[in-house]
């Protein structure tokens, strides 16, 4: 009986929020096909980039777990949703060769150490040529006064159609939110702390926005 851990990530919180979900209902078939596989814990990291396996939670988790002999394998849908960086990838594969624990992709089979660096390759090239398409992209909609980062607290995104193209970047203020804003900013300016500030706003109820890992919603500093 050999136990596997399956590991699952999307890079986005803009991405389908059941990506993760997805890839594991995809590696849990395919372990099923598998002679004497069991799967033993399932780690999902969501809306976190691949280009750097640190810093990653549940990834981070699953390592520690692989030293610790939980497991016998770890699977995921490809090797670039376990890191889409090539020192990264082959790194892991030496760590967890060492300690005779495989490496699997369910669309590319089990990894060696030739396949490990060509995947791990060929991860980073793909993810810094999308890198330097969305900076293009994104250049002429930031001359045109578009907002090219994520929501602001305080401001909505407004999105409009323009002949069935999606049009997102305008941002209009949120009434609401721009009031918690105005406080937050009068009160560090009577020299409360940004941790006393963030306190003051979880006691009075202010909503904070959502987290993307879906933790409840709190003010932090």
């Amino acid at each position: 009986m050999k136990l596997v851990a399956i590991y699952a990530r999307h890079s986005s919180d803009l991405s389908d929020e059941r990506s993760s979900e997805d890839q594991v209902a995809y590696c849990k078939e395919f372990a099923a096909r598998m002679p004497g596989w069991e799967v033993a814990k399932v780690y999902m990291d969501a809306a976190i980039s691949g280009s750097a396996f640190r810093g990653r939670p549940q990834a981070e988790a699953m390592l520690r777990d692989a030293m610790a002999g939980l497991f016998d394998i770890i699977l995921a849908e490809h090797p670039d949703r376990i890191s889409r960086r090539t020192a990264d990838l082959a790194g892991l594969f030496d760590e967890l060769h060492f300690r005779n624990i495989e490496l699997w992709g369910v669309n590319t089979g089990k990894l060696d150490a030739l396949t490990a660096g060509m995947d791990g390759m060929m991860a980073q090239q793909q993810r810094e040529e999308t890198g330097r398409k969305v900076k293009r992209g994104m250049k002429p909609k930031a001359a045109a006064g578009r907002f090219m980062g994520g929501k602001p607290y305080g401001y909505r995104l407004r999105i409009t159609r323009t002949h069935d193209v999606r049009d997102r970047g305008v941002l209009d203020i949120h009434e609401e939110e721009a009031r918690h804003v105005v406080r937050i900013f009068e009160e560090y300016v009577a020299g409360r702390s940004a941790v006393d500030i963030a306190h003051g706003l979880n006691l009075d109820n202010i909503p904070a926005r959502a987290a993307a890992d879906g933790t409840p919603p709190q003010f932090t500093a």
